[in-house]
């Protein structure tokens, strides 16, 4: 049985909603298989970074998988060998209501909850750096008006016991930053997707994801200037 073909039958008997550890309890399994290396339950820094090394040496099984995960074409990804994969991936979902977005770029600053200028320039500075990178060759034009939807992952980094931050703290320096670079204005942001994405390193960074969108009340058929009526709670007004 190849390497590849191990990985694969301990990843086949999960079921389709089996947890983290579960699934990576799978790929130390086959490790340890194949390199007679018994793996403790919970393997040391030291003992993961060994298996990434090995998955990476296997051209059979990491060959399609350049962004650091190993996968199985009728599973879809199960296991991620890096944050940053782990990002990537996260940031690359299409969102269900306007679908997949058209462009997907890092900002390579630390997510900060503070909202100061040194965030929004930082932030900035970042933002037009990817831009003048383009994407894939092309150019990211602004999108100068209409909604638009995007998607954020907040890579952040927890050593040296940081403080947890809230997650709607650390986007919106972003989303005012981004606004005459990215789009118009942030009132445009119709849709938004925010993951925190938490890791024991010391830098993090941001990826970013983002298309227009339609208006989401273009194919209502009747507005209803009544407004709509709640039937599952009371409604209780503001003071």
């Amino acid at each position: 049985m190849s390497i590849n073909e191990g990985i694969n039958a301990e990843l086949h008997t999960l079921p389709d909603e089996a947890p983290a550890q579960e699934r990576l309890g799978a790929v130390f399994r086959a490790y340890s298989h194949a390199t007679n290396d018994p793996l403790p339950a919970d393997p040391s820094t030291e003992q993961r970074k060994a298996v990434v090394s090995w998955l990476r040496a296997q051209d059979d099984l990491l060959a399609l998988s350049t962004l650091g995960m190993t996968r199985l074409l009728s599973r879809g990804f199960l296991v991620h060998t890096t944050t940053s994969s782990k990002a990537t991936r996260l940031v690359q979902f299409a969102c269900p209501t306007c679908g997949p977005r058209e462009r997907h770029f890092p900002v390579d600053v630390d997510p900060w909850s503070a909202q100061a200028n040194k965030l929004k320039v930082a932030i900035r500075e970042g933002v037009t750096t990817q831009l003048a990178k383009g994407h894939g060759g092309r150019s990211m034009p602004m999108i100068p008006s209409g909604p638009v939807c995007l998607s954020i992952v907040a890579v952040v980094p927890m050593a040296g016991g940081r403080v947890k931050k809230d997650v709607d703290n650390l986007v919106k320096g972003l989303i005012d930053a981004m606004s005459g670079i990215i789009y118009n204005n942030d009132d445009q942001v119709q849709c938004l997707t925010v993951r925190r994405l938490e890791y024991s390193g010391t830098r993090g960074h941001y990826m970013v994801g983002v298309r227009r969108a339609e208006n989401l009340s273009d194919d209502i058929i009747d507005e209803d200037p009544d407004g709509a009526t709640i039937v599952w709670a009371p409604r209780h007004n503001a003071p």
